[in-house]
């Protein structure tokens, strides 16, 4: 079993990258523990397995998530999205 602390550096529904103080080994089993800005428990995922590995980098492909992670997941991406800039129309005079 691998233990480590890492920072997220990409996210999204079905998976997540990840900046490690440790290498992994692609096709490892993760779980992850993450912690969210704006959620006041960690998203945790108990099922998910590192698909690409380059030294301390590395991409987790998310495995099957319970109605609770699903939900913390959507409500941090959710949460996320930056509307759209309102167009600022000028009159030709």
């Amino acid at each position: 079993m691998l233990i480590a602390d890492g920072v997220v550096t990409d996210l999204s529904r079905s998976g997540i990258g990840i900046r490690g103080n440790r290498s992994g080994i692609p096709g490892m089993d993760v779980a992850l523990s993450v912690d969210l800005l704006g959620l006041e428990e960690p998203l945790c995922i108990a099922q998910s397995q590192a698909c690409w590995v380059a030294e301390f980098r590395f991409g987790v492909a998310l495995g099957p998530l319970t109605l609770k992670e699903k939900k913390h997941l959507q409500f941090f991406l959710g949460g996320r999205v930056t509307p759209p800039r309102p167009r600022r129309w000028h009159r030709r005079p």
